[in-house]
């Protein structure tokens, strides 16, 4: 009876390590590698022109392709409401990365279209351009549930008139369980504007 209970309690304890560590591998932190969609808000503030601040929403899609291969799609819509200007974009990026320990390093490249409205006197105006974007960064373990984000992106536009700018960006995603999550993050796109975000993702 005693070689049978102290069987039980090892068999108990086994599985509980086992489930322990598939809960721990479920709820590594990050978002990369993982398939989910997500929703967001943010406040742009325009540095280099008097037209106040942007308020918009961001919708995101990841979907992992192949081993260490993401592809990711967002939707955005901003409005400045001082000068009735709309901005819409519509992209989608393929990420590579390498799993380290607590590292996981990342390439990205992609497109996206842009599609502005502004009125002015009564007249409504429009552009459409595109953007060709690629950038570098790391995600990196500060918690069993949550990683830190830094990457840095160029974008240049289709229509070289329009030119080209940088994105630096740093963030923060956690997993509040295995299924909900959520991120915030601070973007500077060279000088000109800063973008704060925040949001939460589904993992699926």
């Amino acid at each position: 009876m005693i070689t049978t209970h102290r069987s039980l309690r090892l068999l108990i304890a086994a599985g509980s390590l086992l489930l322990a560590g598939s809960l721990s591998a479920q709820m590594d932190p990050g978002f990369l590698g993982k398939r989910h969609v997500g929703a967001g808000l943010f406040l742009e503030n325009v540095h280099d022109a008097d037209i106040g601040s942007g308020t918009g929403f961001i919708g995101t899609a990841n979907l992992p392709i192949s081993a260490n291969l993401d592809v990711n799609g967002f939707a955005s819509y901003e409005r400045f409401s001082d000068f009735s200007i709309r901005d819409q974009r519509l992209g989608a990026t393929l990420v590579a990365y390498k799993e380290l320990e607590y590292f996981k390093p990342f390439i990205e490249a992609g497109v996206a279209g842009t599609w502005q409205e502004s009125t002015f006197g009564g007249r409504t105006y429009k552009s459409h351009d595109g953007l060709y974007i690629a950038g570098l960064g790391v995600e990196a373990a500060v918690g069993r549930m949550t990683a830190l984000v830094l990457k840095a992106d160029y974008n240049k536009y289709f229509d070289s008139d329009n030119g080209h700018y940088w994105t630096y960006t740093a963030g923060l995603n956690t997993w509040f369980n295995e299924k909900i999550g959520g991120y915030i993050s601070v973007a500077f796109n060279e000088s000109e504007t800063t973008v704060y975000t925040f949001g939460a993702v589904y993992r699926y």
